[in-house]
C-alpha cells in the first residue's frame, strides 16, 4: 500500500496541515477585502503541501 512507508507522525502532521488550510480558506471572509487573497494563498499553501507530501512518500 502507498500509505505503509508514512510513520503515524507524518500522517498526522498532514492532517493537521489540511485542517489549518481549511480553516483559513473557510475564514477568509473575515477579511472582506482581502478574502480573495487569503483564499489563492492558502488554496496554493496547501496544493504546494500536497505535491510536497507525495514527493516525499513517492521518493
Amino acid at each position: 500500500m502507498l500509505l505503509d512507508q508514512v510513520t503515524d507522525t507524518q500522517l498526522q502532521a498532514a492532517r493537521l496541515f489540511g485542517g489549518a488550510t481549511m480553516v483559513a480558506f473557510l475564514g477568509a471572509p473575515l477579511f472582506r477585502r482581502q478574502a480573495q487573497r487569503v483564499r489563492i494563498a492558502a488554496a496554493s499553501i496547501y496544493i504546494a503541501g500536497v505535491l510536497g507530501f507525495l514527493i516525499f512518500v513517492l521518493i
